[in-house]
């Protein structure tokens, strides 16, 4: 949940899809504010949880599974 993924998660919850999974294996860094649209506040938590807590923020039905690995060890 980069740069693309995260906004494209965004833009999904906010058409109404009712599930979406979220994968990534980083920590929101200070870099991240700046370029991928996480908050202060999101900085040290894992990707997952800062943009699936953003998600449910805009859908609190929206059922979320963050897997916090990489996409590569799914295969």
């Amino acid at each position: 949940v980069g740069a693309i993924g995260r906004q494209v998660a965004l833009q999904l919850t906010a058409l109404g899809v009712p599930r979406i999974q979220i994968i990534d294996h980083d920590d929101v860094e200070y870099s991240n504010v700046t370029t991928q649209g996480y908050l202060a506040d999101d900085v040290g938590r894992p990707k997952v949880q800062a943009t699936a807590d953003a998600c449910q923020q805009i859908e609190h039905l929206l059922s979320v599974e963050e897997i916090s690995v990489s996409y590569t060890h799914l295969t």
